[in-house]
């Protein structure tokens, strides 16, 4: 696959706007006065940080939320119904994803899609694609060369952002990129 463009920073927002247009859009986001990154959904109050930077959250937190509705019934005179719950509402792209919260991700997949597979969090790794942010592997708190995480081409993203000075090399790595 690996096609190639070149983002300027001057048009990151445009973008990531024109991506919120037609699917959730996650990205990580240092909101005003808050001086720590965190996974915010477009649109939101901030600025986008497409950095080396940890969010508070870990990236699983989009997979494994803290509740979810598993099943709803609804009562109408004497009859009881199922109603289907849905996992996503529509198709999820992650901008910024570090080398470190990809890696987590394939063994919570070993454990969450092996058979019987939790069906919600397939759903959800499913209809998530992950573009990655090729990092220093120097951050705060980075443990990727002590692990064997290559932070500048991670494993298991489908696109991958590449800083430069004026913007970012932007490369599909799959067909999902």
């Amino acid at each position: 696959m690996n096609q190639r463009g070149y983002l300027e920073h001057s048009k990151v927002d445009a973008a990531l706007a024109t991506l919120a247009d037609v699917f959730q859009v996650v990205v990580p986001l240092l909101a005003p006065g808050e001086d720590a990154v965190r996974l915010a959904t477009l649109p939101a109050t901030g600025s986008v940080a497409l950095d080396n930077r940890k969010p508070l959250l870990p990236l699983k937190t989009l997979f494994l939320p803290v509740s979810e509705e598993l099943f709803r019934y609804v009562h109408r005179k004497q009859e009881i119904t199922e109603v289907p719950t849905v996992a996503m509402d529509r198709e999820r792209v992650v901008v910024g994803a570090l080398a470190c919260d990809i890696s987590a991700l394939a063994l919570l997949d070993r454990v969450f899609l092996a058979e019987p597979a939790d069906e919600s969090y397939r759903e959800r790794r499913d209809g998530t694609t992950i573009v990655a942010m090729a990092c220093s592997g120097d951050g705060a708190g980075c443990f990727c060369a002590s692990t064997g995480i290559d932070p500048l081409r991670p494993a298991g993203s489908d696109a991958l952002l590449t800083p430069t000075p004026a913007g970012f090399v932007v490369e599909a790595l799959d067909s999902e990129g």
